[in-house]
Order: structure tokens, then sequence, then C-alpha cells
């Protein structure tokens, strides 16, 4: 038998480390193997796909519902309709709010917001979250699909009640240097 850590020659411990290809195995408590099944490329992809479509489908449900607009995201969206048409961001959304209140964040926030200036105000919300609910989910499930219970925490729900940026920026936050 060998050390922990080190590859065994022999026996059903080499048959843990015989493949890199397998699940990633690490040493836990009094030299147990705990194992962990990395998700394939595939798979995250199908799972963030559902995740999107998911959250999509509740943001475009409680918008559509109540006649909410875009939530939060309706400045951004504003704003993003003011550049495809050529005006000026911050005094369209003053206009064009329903609140005439200004609109604060920089203007790269309508820049994103300009690939959904296009659609409703309802869509656009609720693509802009499916998006970032799809992103997080692929990028929560690079470790494996556990940390997906992360989407059915409170937060998340306040998220799709609000059409906030918060899966977004969680999901670029995630992503790392590779943007």
């Amino acid at each position: 038998a060998s050390k922990m850590g080190t590859r065994a020659s022999s026996g059903d411990e080499a048959s843990i480390y015989a493949s890199q290809d397998g699940p990633a195995d690490y040493p836990g408590r009094n030299g147990v193997m705990l194992t962990r099944r990395l998700s394939s490329r595939r798979e995250r992809v199908v799972v963030a796909a559902l995740a999107g479509a998911m959250f999509f489908g509740l943001t475009y449900a409680w918008l559509t519902a109540g006649r909410r607009g875009a939530g939060d995201f309706q400045y951004a969206w504003l704003a993003g309709r003011a550049l495809f048409d050529g005006r000026e961001p911050y005094a369209a959304v003053f206009t064009d709010s329903p609140f005439r209140s200004q609109w604060l964040y920089p203007l790269p926030a309508a820049l994103v917001a300009t690939p959904f200036a296009l659609l409703s105000a309802e869509l656009a919300g609720a693509t802009f979250v499916g998006v970032g609910f799809g992103w997080l989910a692929y990028q929560l499930t690079a470790q494996g699909r556990w940390r997906l219970l992360l989407l059915a925490a409170a937060p998340c729900l306040f998220a799709v009640l609000a059409v906030q940026w918060t899966p977004l920026l969680t999901a670029a936050a995630l992503t790392g240097p590779t943007l």
C-alpha cells in the first residue's frame, strides 16, 4: 500500500488514482477519499439553458401579470433604446421613465442593455434575467451540480421580482479573467 496522496501500484487504491479523466479525488478525514464528479461541458450548457429558461419564464410571468415594465432594468433598457436611436441616454431616461427620475449608472450599463432595446420592456427584462441566471448556472456547475442549490435561495427570487443585475454580475465575477 502507499501513503495517501501518492500513486499506488496495486489493489483498490490504485484504481482511485489510475485515471485523470475520471472523477476528481481528494483526501478527506482519516484518509477516506471523497469523490466529486465534475460536470461535462455539454451537461453544464443544458443545465444553464434550463435554468435560464426557467428564470426567464418566472420573470416574464411576474412582469406581465402586473404590467411592471422591466423593473430595475427599466432604466438601463431606456438608456439602451436611447443609444440605439442615437439619443443622449441620460436625458432620455429622465424624460421617458415613468417616475421622471435620473439615471445614475455609468454609460457601459446602457451598452449592456442595448441588445435588449428592440424588445418590449417586459420581454427585455425577462430575457436579461434569463441570460444572467443561465450564465450563473453555467459558472456554478463548474465544480459540480451541488452549487445549483444557490438558485433556490431567497435573493434569487428577489432578483426575479426586481429584475436586478445580481445574477449577471455574480456570473461575471465567477467567470474570472476569461472575459
